[in-house]
């Protein structure tokens, strides 16, 4: 682990590398016959930048697929995510709080929805979405307040992870 850099350790847990759904055989039959139509779409429509048919988009298709059905046949890793007095770590990497723009808490009780999002600076880096199953949000609020600024516009959680939720993708 990061070690000494993190400072002294105020809170931690352990989250998933990656979201595991639990599907049903006719999710898996719906996403054959999308497949199957787009594949067909690609094959027999034009590409708009070339008069070919679009094989690129087919080659995406696929290699979706491929990925979804192999992050299907494992079990997620757990990772360490620590909240330190110096920074953040998450797995074995550390970030020191100055690498984060804000922090937001995302709790719907009623969804079971509690997910802690931390902003990085900069366009190109991810925004970390960190699952909270059994943490309580009031005691990391107040751990994380005294080190970065809470975004209190974002009421909901992000649309990338309610389509992924909804979409079991």
């Amino acid at each position: 682990m990061a070690g000494a850099n993190y400072g002294q350790e105020l809170a931690s847990w352990q989250i998933p590398e990656f979201i595991k759904h639990d599907r049903e055989k006719i999710w898996y039959v719906l996403l054959i016959i999308i497949d199957a139509v787009l594949l067909f779409l690609c094959f027999k429509t034009p590409n708009f930048m070339f008069s070919s048919t679009n094989f690129l988009f087919a080659l995406i298709i696929i290699l979706a697929t491929v990925v979804l059905m192999i992050d299907d046949s494992h079990e997620p890793r757990l990772v360490d995510f620590i909240i330190g007095t110096e920074g953040i770590v998450i797995d074995d990497t550390f970030f020191d709080y100055d690498d984060f723009t804000n922090f937001s808490i995302i709790f719907k009780p009623a969804e079971d929805l509690k997910v802690l999002y931390l902003t990085h600076h900069g366009f190109f880096r991810p925004r970390y979405s960190i699952q909270m199953d059994e943490m309580d949000p009031i005691e990391v609020r107040n751990l994380l307040i005294r080190y970065l600024k809470e975004d209190l516009d974002r009421t909901d959680e992000s649309n990338t992870d309610f389509f992924a939720r909804i979409l079991k993708i």
